[in-house]
């Protein structure tokens, strides 16, 4: 079986992150994107992942946070992968 791992997702304030970066992703090159989901001011989700992870997670949020504000950006000079490491 191939060895597959899921994105990183942290949560903001003393949580842990769940899970590493997929290095199965062809992207690398790609800037990765940083999704986040907020309640008023508060941030309660921060997801770092390529293109493609990252606009599939802000479609499950949408679904899953109805009226809570998403946001959906690049990360500035790195992939996922380099983000998940540090």
């Amino acid at each position: 079986m191939k060895n597959t791992r899921l994105p990183l997702v942290t949560q903001p304030q003393g949580a842990h992150a769940t899970r590493p970066a997929d290095p199965g992703v062809s992207a690398a090159t790609e800037p990765a994107r940083r999704v986040r989901v907020w309640f008023g001011r508060r941030l309660i989700f921060d997801y770092v992942a390529d293109p493609d992870l990252a606009r599939r997670y802000e479609e499950a949020m949408r679904r899953r946070c109805a009226g809570l504000r998403i946001t959906n950006e690049p990360v500035r000079g790195t992939t996922a992968m380099a983000e998940a490491r540090s």
